[in-house]
């Protein structure tokens, strides 16, 4: 739905606005095929330690909120995001950005009828 696409947006930007500096990049990819949608959100902030990408989204959530007593966040930015995700049947990876930092792709599955939207 569109107010959730709007929600996981607005947490993953403000996550992002939180932990990377002013003149970092921020890339936002949106690729749609016949059965699913991909969406990828990158900055060339510091990224995360090497223990989160192979952990998940998971150790995002823990890693958000001891970061986020410092940077004055609930550090509950990914868990709603994570929340929303699985609403939709959709899928969350953390890897690291080609800019230097983060990157999380989002993949979600397209309704039957979409190919009509």
């Amino acid at each position: 739905s569109p107010e959730l696409v709007t929600q996981l947006l607005a947490n993953v930007f403000s996550n992002i606005r939180r932990h990377t500096n002013i003149d970092d990049a921020v890339q936002v990819t949106l690729k749609r095929n016949r059965h699913e949608v991909d969406l990828v959100i990158e900055d060339s902030g510091p990224g995360l330690p090497d223990a989160a990408y192979t952990k998940g989204i998971q150790f995002f959530q823990r890693f958000d909120q001891s970061r986020s007593r410092e940077s004055g966040g609930s550090g509950l930015g990914m868990s709603i995001v994570r929340g929303i995700v699985n609403s939709e049947n959709g899928s969350i990876e953390l890897k690291k950005s080609t800019l230097g930092g983060l990157a999380i792709h989002f993949t979600f599955p397209l309704a039957q009828n979409s190919s009509e939207n």
